[in-house]
């Protein structure tokens, strides 16, 4: 996973849970582009089957496998692609 200078996330590898944020399950060895994650990305972590992006906007994006609210939108569904996560 990666961010460019202009805040655009990149992710590559195994996607059985949407890993790579590109609303697809296909796996892939080259970077390809986090869906609604273009630009505005300050930082961002992964798990094994999951990640999550810090906007400059001050809002999360999570994106992958959410069987325990690890997406934090108040659900339990994976997600292929970034969803925001939901304010306490």
């Amino acid at each position: 996973m990666r961010a460019d200078d202009g805040g655009a996330v990149s992710c590559w590898g195994d996607n059985s849970y949407g890993e790579l944020g590109n609303n697809s399950s296909a796996a892939s060895s080259q970077p390809v582009a986090v869906i609604g994650l273009s630009s505005g990305v300050t930082a961002i972590a992964a798990g094994s089957d999951d990640a999550c992006a810090l906007t400059t906007a001050g809002r999360v994006k999570c994106w992958g496998l959410n069987g325990d609210g690890e997406l934090g939108n108040n659900s339990d569904m994976t997600s292929r692609v970034s969803v925001s996560v939901v304010a306490p």
